[in-house]
């Protein structure tokens, strides 16, 4: 099986008590082709819990490749609760057959303590869950892993059928191995140990059930490794110190090229010699593009030449530049629209073009002029192949957009994602959801209306008024 030849869609988020999230559910299976272009846009309120979606993405890509979780997401975790749980649910085609998996893993984070009462993140009760259906055959969803209430793992059989004769010494292994990815803030299940067993039972003997959770284990570890991206709100605050995260869509296993790179908008950088070339070839593309929605506009990657970086290991010193009417200035000197546009354009292209890639935006509409943010998104939905989730607080895409694109985040912490009903076709999505803060018509509240009296008085209180 070729990972590349796999179509990974992720369908539905759950989240337990994240933040002020004390659970909400939002799908992404809406858009009228499952494997078409898929788009969620998030609007609401201030403080609603849009930010805590794609947070709630970003701790899954860490979980997904194995990496720490970041420890400052135990911060988040609602201080009446001991771990906020997340459930996520994907769909996963074979490009040459017509099987598929429906597949769901969930898991949980809480902030644990070690012998010296510093504090860390935990991963907790992870659950992977699939079926599998191709043109002669059906099977039901089953439970393939679980760390609730099992050592190291359960269901019993399945743990059973995997480690067959060498029994003790693979679950003390395993043990070790769970207690170290606890540790570490890292996921048990997609650790290298596990991952490791499974693939070592794969050149032996088989059963169906292990060819089949090592197959979704491995495919959702490529998937978060190469094929989800998500940028929060703190990948976007290096704009404004001067670096430029520039996202690299290609992976190529010899070179080690994989991910994002940091480069400097105000003064020159280095860049690996193995990855100046697709750094390069990036930027070329991006142009491309750039030219539509900025005209005239270029971003120019100035090559000053080789040297020797850190270690002895070969780099390009190279410099960022806008081009425009002739005239060059560093990029740092641009608005912050216009870098923020080139942050994420790359990515853009990546959705447009590759139907395995999801992207994950915070507050894609921070500095972009609504018009061009509005005819952007219309194109992808329309044309593109891969998957684009962004939360934002401008409404024009709500003029541009199919209603099933769009979802809201609610004044109900039980209830935080909702969608509009009884919506029609030839309805303004904008003027329905402004009428429905202004009159609250709707079965859950989309806003918590201040008082402008006491508003009024408080800015007068506030500013020494008696």
């Amino acid at each position: 099986m070729e990972l590349k030849d796999v179509s990974t869609r992720l369908t539905s988020v759950e989240i337990w008590n994240f933040k002020n999230v004390s659970h909400g559910k939002i799908s992404f299976t809406s858009c009228k082709d499952s494997f078409g272009a898929s788009m969620l846009g998030l609007y609401g309120q201030n403080g609603s819990g849009k930010t805590a979606l794609i947070e709630a993405l970003d701790i899954l890509s860490y979980s997904l490749k194995g990496e720490r979780v970041p420890s400052y997401y135990s911060d988040m975790i609602n201080a009446s609760c001991t771990q906020a749980r997340f459930r996520f649910s994907f769909e996963i085609l074979f490009d040459i057959s017509e099987s598929k998996y429906l597949v769901i893993y969930e898991f949980a984070i809480a902030k644990a303590e070690k012998e010296n009462n510093t504090a860390f993140l935990a991963i907790e009760n992870e659950t992977l869950k699939f079926s599998f259906k191709s043109a002669n055959e059906k099977q039901i969803m089953i439970t393939a892993f679980t760390t609730v209430n099992a050592d190291p793992f359960g269901p019993s059989t399945k743990l059973e059928e995997l480690v067959e004769s060498d029994k003790e010494s693979v679950i003390v292994d395993l043990k070790v191995a769970r207690q170290m990815a606890y540790r570490e803030s890292r996921s048990f299940l997609f650790s290298t140990k596990l991952i490791t067993l499974l693939n070592e039972k794969l050149k032996k003997k088989q059963s169906i059930f292990q060819q089949r959770t090592s197959e979704v284990i491995s495919i959702l570890s490529y998937y978060g490794s190469f094929e989800l991206v998500v940028v929060t709100t703190k990948d976007l605050v290096s704009l404004v110190n001067g670096e430029l995260k520039l996202y690299i869509l290609v992976h190529n296993q010899d070179m080690g090229i994989n991910g994002s790179i940091m480069l400097n908008t105000e003064h020159s950088c280095r860049v690996n010699s193995k990855a100046f070339p697709i750094v390069k070839d990036i930027i070329e593309n991006m142009n491309i593009v750039l030219d539509s929605l900025i005209p005239g506009m270029q971003v120019v990657l100035n090559d000053k030449g080789e040297e020797t970086g850190p270690e002895g290991i070969p780099a390009h010193r190279v410099e960022l530049l806008s081009f425009r009417n002739g005239i060059s200035i560093p990029l740092h000197y641009e608005s912050e629209g216009v870098k923020k546009i080139i942050a994420v354009l790359s990515l853009l292209v990546g959705v447009f073009n590759i139907d395995s890639l999801t992207v994950a935006i915070d507050e894609l509409d921070s500095g972009v002029f609504e018009y061009l943010l509005g005819e952007l998104l219309k194109i992808i939905s329309e044309q593109g192949r891969g998957q684009l989730i962004f939360t934002s607080h401008n409404l024009r895409p709500l003029e541009t957009l199919d209603k099933s694109y769009i979802a809201f985040t609610s004044t109900d912490p039980d209830n935080r994602y909702v969608r509009l009903h009884n919506i029609m076709a030839n309805n303004n999505l904008r003027n329905c959801y402004y009428r429905i803060i202004v009159t609250g018509d709707n079965d859950t509240p989309l806003y918590d209306y201040s008082n402008n009296a006491k508003l009024a008085l408080a800015f007068r209180k506030a500013g020494g008024a008696r």
